[in-house]
């Protein structure tokens, strides 16, 4: 089944303080940042037709019928994001990695989506900024 799979995460600026692994605003305000985050990536995906959601412990992972879905879910999200970092100091607002590929999606026996869409997308999620500067075909760039 063709489909676009979306992966996000919670990046870890401003959240982790540098060279260790001590969360700097604590677990409990992560977790809030995590649900927020929900909350606008719900509103946006069912708005957009999403096909499948779950969560990624610090990200979700959602697939839907058609690229302009996946794209336009995205780009609200991002807003929606925005605008909720507009009332919180930098340490505290939500930093956000994303990835979106267009492929063939597999559903394994307990239903989560496999293959190599959903590998693309969490790498593209996962990139540095400087590893896809100026990459005009993101399939080969290596990551």
């Amino acid at each position: 089944m063709r489909q676009t799979i979306v992966v996000l995460s919670l990046a870890s600026a401003g959240l982790w303080s540098q060279g260790c692994y001590e969360p700097v605003v604590g677990d409990d305000y992560v977790l809030g940042l995590k649900e927020q985050l929900g909350g606008i990536v719900r509103n946006e995906s069912q708005r957009h037709k999403v096909l499948f959601s779950k969560g990624t412990g610090d990200g979700f992972m959602l697939t839907f019928p058609e690229a302009e879905n996946a794209v336009t879910t995205a780009v609200n999200i991002l807003r929606s994001v925005r605008a909720a970092n507009e009332k919180l100091p930098e340490a505290r607002s939500i930093h956000l990695r994303m990835g979106v590929h267009l492929g063939q999606i597999n559903i394994d026996s307990q239903g989560d989506r496999i293959g190599t869409a959903a590998n693309f997308a969490a790498r593209i999620e996962a990139a540095k900024l400087d590893q896809l500067k100026g990459a005009e075909d993101l399939a080969n760039v290596q990551l």
